[in-house]
């Protein structure tokens, strides 16, 4: 986002600091690195100010790759380019992990039931509504998928499909569909 705050670094190093930690590595141990950097200054001033923030012991080397130099800035469909596919240990603790949040996560985000949805469904459509068009308005969308090692419950990772205008959800529906054929790539 673009305002006349100036430019730290701050919220990209805490999230790669959290990554690193949970990788339970620092950041002069990693020797290559992807950004989805588009050519934004910003952005590039951003990715600096992140390492430096982090890089606490001298490196010799540290490559950056940024395929939008290859490919062209795509936006979020970059994300599908860093995926790490989910060994089935993973994804079977990723499903349990979010089936155990689910309905707290639900709860505070106030994402209605299925009976208030198809109440409002059937009030909109003058029908009642398919379960399909129930799953839409009930479905919470994975910013990193969770084929691509996304985490089920972190903060930042979760977004309400309710919530959604109809193009994003179109969107949305989209990237699912292209990362679930990226998923299951060899």
């Amino acid at each position: 986002m673009i305002n006349d705050d100036p430019l730290l670094g701050v919220g990209m190093a805490a999230a790669e600091k959290n990554a690193l930690d949970e990788a339970g590595i620092a950041m002069h141990q990693v020797s290559f690195r992807m950004s989805d950097v588009g050519g934004e200054s910003y952005a590039f001033e951003e990715l600096a100010l992140e390492q430096s923030r982090l890089m606490l012991q001298t490196r010799k080397c540290q490559d950056l790759w940024c395929p939008a130099g290859f490919i062209g800035d795509c936006g979020a469909a970059a994300g599908t380019i860093f995926r790490r596919p989910v060994t089935p240990a993973e994804h079977t603790q990723i499903v349990a992990d979010w089936d155990y949040v689910r309905k707290e996560y639900q709860a505070i985000e106030g994402i209605p039931s299925v009976g208030t949805v198809t109440t409002t469904l059937t009030a909109e459509l003058g029908r009642a509504p398919t379960q399909k068009e129930t799953q839409d308005e009930r479905q919470v969308n994975h910013l990193t998928p969770k084929s691509a090692g996304g985490c089920p419950t972190g903060d930042g990772n979760l977004a309400k499909n309710g919530s959604l205008c109809s193009v994003c959800r179109g969107f949305e529906d989209r990237f699912t569909k292209l990362q679930d054929l990226i998923a299951k790539m060899p």
